[in-house]
């Protein structure tokens, strides 16, 4: 009976050993997978503000900012913080500027409206670079947005387009910026109007563009004249009766504007 017991007991202490060591495996891919998840932009961003953090205003690290800044512009990734500083070194240092970043930098927070961060922006360029190109036309067409002149945005948007062409997803995000805002102000709208300001070619473009908005979808009417704006939280809080956004209302309220 006691060779019995012992041999019991040596069977429980290998299989809690074997249990030890599978749930050490288990935490060790938890921890790679996670190590892997990470591994991203986000593991980027975190790296870079760690740099800036240890170096501060030291403009050892213009290099990797700017390169960071790159990396936003062809990932679609944003990281305002990084650009922000990018912005306070070339300030601090005029002669270290370079214009096609400070471009880049610019036009990354022109996708992220309505955030301020192109107004935030626009307060830490030295005077010197102001009337220069392309930073002359990101700044015109910034306040054209800011000032809800969307028309004119994609007109002058047209002409320049090539000053955007290495922001991935510019036009996206700024359709999605004049959305909410439309959304916010209206219920209806004319179809015409809407094409226009979300320089969209047809009805069947913004039936496709509306299908995607959120919370709600944006519902074009049978007749294909007028479509009505799914609304959002702020705007179901408001007392209006049925607001209707026309060509000659838009013409009136950019006149404001002009």
């Amino acid at each position: 009976m006691a060779r019995k017991s012992k041999t019991r007991s040596k069977s429980k202490s290998k299989h809690q050993g074997s249990s030890g060591g599978s749930e050490q495996h288990e935490s060790k891919q938890q921890q790679q997978h996670e190590e892997e998840e990470l591994s991203g932009f986000e593991a980027r961003r975190q790296q870079v503000a760690a740099k800036i953090a240890e170096v501060m205003l030291d403009p050892m690290v213009l290099g990797e900012l700017e390169e960071h800044v790159m990396v936003q512009m062809k990932e679609g990734e944003y990281d305002f913080e990084a650009n922000r500083h990018v912005l306070k070194l070339y300030s601090i240092s005029p002669d270290s500027i370079k214009l096609d970043v400070l471009a880049n930098v610019l036009t990354l927070s022109l996708m992220h409206m309505p955030e301020t961060h192109f107004l935030a922006s626009t307060y830490l360029l030295p005077q010197s670079v102001i009337d220069i190109e392309p930073v002359k036309t990101i700044l015109r067409l910034g306040t054209l947005l800011e000032t809800a002149q969307f028309e004119r945005f994609w007109k002058d948007y047209e002409t320049n387009s090539a000053t955007f062409s290495n922001a991935k997803g510019f036009e996206d995000n700024v359709r999605a910026f004049i959305a909410g805002t439309l959304s916010l102000a209206y219920d209806t709208a004319e179809v015409q109007t809407m094409l226009g300001m979300l320089h969209l070619k047809d009805a069947a473009a913004l039936k496709a563009f509306g299908a995607q908005q959120r919370p709600n979808a944006w519902v074009v009417s049978d007749d294909g004249k007028t479509v009505k704006l799914g609304g959002n939280v702020l705007k179901a809080q408001r007392k209006r009766n049925n607001e209707h956004i026309s060509i000659e209302q838009v013409g009136k309220v950019i006149s404001l504007f002009s």
